[in-house]
């Protein structure tokens, strides 16, 4: 077993399957896609059902994850009973992927058993998939030979939570001694790189390399222009409140609302306060039939303009220095994240919307504490 988790150290493991209904979802077509892969530098797979392993096993000796999807009334469940496992084993499989959430599943046998009969019967390794980290401490104490985040935000307990989340990993690097295999929602080289990086065994890439049709979604909600009715969530973070509202394109604010910051608890509490006006705000949205097609935040305190952090936070948000909140935001909520100082927003929303309206980059304009007012003080416009 140690010698198989030796050959995916620090490497790529492609899931290669297809959604029920999915042009995709055939066994000739997912083996060529598994062949490109493994041509490409994959050092092993993860694949559905016997037949595809089969299949592919006749192409490569690399490791392969095997799992059994059984979709039911409760949603999804791998490799619900040990028949399931077993037949993958004969198929060929290196590795058994197993459900282990805490989730009730009638029909389903209990994980622990199947664990157990695995290693005994089988002789094979057993990848636990987890959605929390009560889970995966829980799962690699019954015996899992590794864990993979594979569940997070496919749970009740996650729902809602459409990123990989970075906090779970680095929880679970704390409390477990068994390999980690990041999967779920890794959609970019350079976040397959930072798993490893913050202590991932290995790394499980699905959609964002095999599946054309959620790549060519992505590229085209990334292509779709602002029209003059689209919305954006636009968020102010200060120390006594933290407003959220959604804008259109013109400026006009067509929902609002806010939250105490409750700086004085530090970043927990402002964290969640985000995330409260936000969920209210894209309540609204969905109620009015709206997509909003980004979030804007604007935060006191210093930003680092690479990751969107906090370099350096303000007396009155105690606790935000190093933050990462563009990479919170998004692994929250899904849709791009810009993340800007308060005052530079400011300045920014003049520029477009205000009093800087015409004047380019580098102009100096006079304004004046009263809004509106072109005197006083010299404001350089930068955009």
């Amino acid at each position: 077993m140690a010698n198989i988790f030796e050959q995916l150290k620090g490497k790529l493991i492609v899931s290669c399957q297809a959604s029920p209904g999915d042009p995709l979802e055939d066994i000739d077509t997912l083996r060529r896609i598994a062949a490109a892969a493994v041509e490409a530098g994959a050092s092993g797979l993860r694949l559905n059902g016997g037949a595809q392993i089969a299949a592919v096993r006749h192409d490569t000796s690399l490791p392969i994850i095997g799992i059994k999807k059984k979709y039911g009334p409760m949603g999804l469940r791998i490799t619900p009973d040990f028949a399931s496992a077993a037949a993958l084993a004969e198929a060929g499989a290196s590795i058994l992927a197993v459900d282990c959430t805490d989730r009730e599943w009638t029909g389903a046998e209990p994980w622990r058993e199947i664990i157990r009969r695995i290693h005994n019967e089988l002789k094979l390794p057993v990848m636990a998939d987890i959605s929390t980290l009560d889970e995966a401490v829980t799962a690699a104490a019954a015996g899992a030979d590794c864990v993979g985040t594979t569940l997070y935000g496919y749970t009740e307990q996650t729902r809602g939570h459409h990123g990989f989340s970075w906090q779970l990993l680095a929880q679970m690097k704390q409390r477990l001694s068994v390999p980690i295999m990041a999967e779920g929602h890794i959609s970019t080289p350079e976040e397959a790189r930072r798993a490893v990086a913050d202590g991932a065994w290995c790394v499980i890439v699905g959609s964002a390399i095999t599946r054309p049709g959620v790549i060519t979604g992505n590229f085209a909600k990334a292509l779709r222009q602002p029209s003059s009715s689209s919305v954006a969530i636009g968020v102010d973070i200060g120390g006594t409140s933290i407003k959220a509202g959604l804008v259109r394109a013109s400026g006009e604010v067509c929902f609002a609302t806010q939250t105490p910051t409750e700086a004085s608890m530090g970043r927990d509490a402002i964290s969640a306060g985000l995330v409260r006006v936000i969920d209210e705000t894209l309540a609204s949205a969905c109620a009015e039939k709206l997509e909003p097609f980004g979030i804007g935040i604007a935060s006191a305190g210093t930003i680092d303009e690479r990751d969107g952090s906090i370099f350096a936070a303000t007396n009155n948000l105690p606790g935000w220095t190093g933050f990462q909140l563009r990479a919170f935001a998004e692994e929250h909520f899904r849709l791009p994240v810009s993340v800007v100082n308060d005052a530079q927003a400011a300045a920014l929303s003049e520029l477009h919307l205000g009093v800087g309206r015409g004047y380019s980059s580098g102009d100096a304009i006079r304004v004046s504490p009263t809004p509106g007012v072109v005197s006083g003080a010299e404001l350089e416009v930068r955009d």
